[in-house]
């Protein structure tokens, strides 16, 4: 009989032991191995880089929150001052003195007989308080404390007639 050639004719099997494969094993599992340690060495720069990026992120979110509670505190005192201005004005009031005494008793103006005159004092008195108005310098703090004592000056001139 003819017998045809199988394809396994062509390979010499090697005989197998416990403690070794064939040829062909170890090649694959070393170039497994391989890209393994490949794929390992990929994975910890990833980390490192997201490391370094992540503690970058930390940094700048830290200095905004420290920005963020300096300012909170800032507004906080200017809302304190302002509360605390609004209630020294409320305290002194419509009456209020410079010596810090309330007038109860103001003297009455003295009627001006000259009509001529009651109205250049009026006028006078108008331009004056349109130079000088704290309402001017609302935004100028400095400057306002000192219109605000003007106003109350002329003002006080003004009722008295003189």
């Amino acid at each position: 009989m003819f017998k045809l050639p199988s394809k396994y004719d062509s390979y010499q099997l090697e005989p197998m032991s416990e403690n070794h494969l064939p040829s062909e094993l170890p090649t694959q599992i070393q170039l497994l191995q391989a890209e393994i340690n490949r794929l390992q060495m990929e994975i910890d720069e990833v980390i490192q880089r997201t490391s370094v990026f992540e503690n970058l992120l930390r940094a700048k979110i830290e200095e905004e929150i420290i920005e963020e509670q300096e300012l909170s505190l800032l507004y906080k005192q200017q809302k304190k001052a302002k509360k605390a201005k609004r209630l020294a004005q409320k305290k002194r009031g419509k009456n209020f003195d410079q010596t810090g005494i309330l007038r109860s008793n103001q003297p009455k103006p003295i009627p001006v007989k000259n009509s001529m005159e009651q109205e250049q004092r009026k006028q006078l008195y108008r331009e004056a308080m349109i130079y000088v108005h704290p309402d001017k310098f609302s935004m100028q703090t400095d400057k306002l404390d000192l219109a605000t004592e003007i106003t109350a000056k002329l003002i006080e001139i003004y009722r008295s007639g003189i």
